[in-house]
Formats: C-alpha cells, structure tokens, sequence
C-alpha cells in the first residue's frame, strides 16, 4: 500500500507530513485515494476532516479554530492535497493499534516510514499518536552523536529535530480520531507548532 506525499505536497510553503500508525481501510494508493476524496467532495466528518484542518492550519499561518471550524469540505481538501500522510505500518489494515505494536513496528518498519521522511523532507512531522515509538527507534537506529533531543515547548509539547534530515521537527499530537475535544487539540496543535518552528529557525 502507497502512502506519503499528496499530489500538491511540493508546491506548500509549508511541507507537513502526518505520521500516522496504519491504514484502517485496504487501498493500493492513500495518495491516489486523497485526491478521489477531495475531488468528489467526500471528506467526511471525522479522520480526514480532523487531518485536513491540522493541514490546512498550519499550511495558513495557523489559522484560528473559530475560522477553521466555519470551513467547508473544498477549502480544507486543498489543503490536505498539500499535505502528506505516512505510517509506521503500511502493510495491514486495523482500526486501532495496541501501544506495545506500535513501539515495535517502529522499529521493524523504519526503513519504510524514515525513509519515507528522508525522501519527502518535511519542515513539520505531526506525530499523531506516533511520537514515543518514532521516537525511540530513531535512538536504537543512529549512533549516539545522532540521538534526537527531546525539547518541550512551553505549551508543554514534545519536539525533537531529525538527526540526518536537516530542520526536520517531530512535534507529538494526539491521533486525529482520539476522543479529545477536537477544537482544543487543533488549538494546542496550533499554538506549539508556531511556537517551536520560530524558536528551532
């Protein structure tokens, strides 16, 4: 199953992948499947949606939710198009993901999903869920001269830089789908992202 960039990914001013888990649905194509759901207007209301309004966020100068919320499926689609998903597993489909698997495909399966970094070069990897585990595999792959250094920032989220791809920030979100009220969480999202990229600039 392909995943990584969307078809408008190079041309953002910002470029911002979502590190996600795994796929939920069978598709040979996420990328291919994005553009079918934004051209027929078919977002939805919940996991696309949620990943469109973080994209589209951060992609307009951190837009507030009390705009954001107002938006309809058009303008967040192509802000998703600008976007990118990759996850840690590409290759089986589940709704949700035990926290001890994920840890461990991290690991087993960076060659896939840090390659997929390394090849896309992000500014930004919003880490839905996945920080922890992409975090420690990253430490058991590099040499220590290499380990990435956590830093919180003063909203109290964690970030650290890619060690081999240059001014590339993890920040650890939430899933878009976890049960948290979504306008806090795409505020917090917000607020520490524009926090961190000022403050690692």
């Amino acid at each position: 199953m392909k995943d990584g960039p969307n078809e408008k990914y190079y041309e953002a001013s910002l470029r911002v992948i979502h590190l996600l888990k795994q796929p939920t649905k069978e598709n040979p194509s996420l990328p291919d499947l994005i553009k079918e759901i934004v051209r027929e207007n078919k977002l939805g209301k919940k996991f696309m949606y949620r990943v469109a309004q973080r994209s589209y966020g951060l992609l307009n100068n951190f837009e507030p939710w009390k705009q954001v919320c107002k938006f309809e499926s058009k303008a967040l689609g192509e802000a998703l198009l600008q976007s990118g998903i990759v996850n840690i597993r590409h290759d089986l489909c589940a709704n949700t993901t035990p926290q001890d698997n994920l840890v461990k495909w991290a690991n087993e399966h960076i060659e896939h999903w840090h390659g997929q970094i390394k090849n896309c070069k992000p500014r930004l990897v919003v880490c839905g869920g996945t920080f922890h585990a992409v975090k420690q595999a990253i430490k058991q792959t590099f040499k220590q001269a290499l380990q990435p250094q956590e830093q919180v920032a003063s909203t109290g989220m964690k970030w650290f830089i890619d060690p081999v791809v240059e001014g590339c920030i993890y920040i650890d979100a939430p899933h878009p789908t976890a049960r948290y009220p979504v306008a806090m969480v795409y505020t917090y999202i917000m607020t520490s992202a524009r926090e961190i990229l000022k403050n690692s600039s």
